[in-house]
């Protein structure tokens, strides 16, 4: 466990909880600092939506390549949105600039940072076709656990 994750828990948490104080602007403070980025805004410190959509970018960029991810969309509930559609990959010409993703289609995909490339689809290899429905959220519960205490049902299907 890191202490950057540690802190972008807490303040994830008291957002959450709609108890922005300084002691949240100072643990994303810790994490910003530590890697030369600016301070939190001023201007955005009594903002719950903006504080919480830099709370989770704070976590997709300072936790990449952890296995973090993947609990945090679940988490947010925005798998669908993250997960669904199109991957699209690297520029079809080495030569041609496939164009820079789109952030601004909606107050979801914004608070959440999802990149859109519609303007650049047809520039891009797809590499994927990925599905996730709302189903995907509960897990199964094992059989053995089942067998053990048998007023446990399993999750819908």
């Amino acid at each position: 466990m890191r202490y950057a994750e540690v802190l972008l828990t807490y303040a994830e948490a008291k957002i959450e909880m709609n108890q922005i104080d300084a002691s949240v602007v100072s643990a994303i403070n810790r994490v910003r600092q530590r890697a030369g980025m600016p301070v939190v805004d001023p201007a955005i410190e009594d903002n719950a939506d903006k504080m919480r959509q830099l709370v989770r970018r704070e976590r997709t960029v300072e936790l990449a390549l952890e296995g973090f991810r993947w609990f945090d969309i679940r988490r947010w509930k925005i798998t669908e949105l993250v997960m669904t559609g199109k991957i699209y990959g690297a520029a079809k010409s080495p030569t041609v600039a496939a164009g820079t993703p789109n952030f601004n289609t909606s107050p979801v995909t914004d608070l959440n940072n999802i990149p859109n490339y519609a303007n650049s689809e047809s520039a891009r290899f797809t590499r994927d076709v990925r599905f996730f429905g709302s189903k995907h959220y509960l897990f199964l519960i094992p059989q053995r656990e089942r067998d053990l205490n048998k007023s446990l049902s399993q999750n819908p299907l």
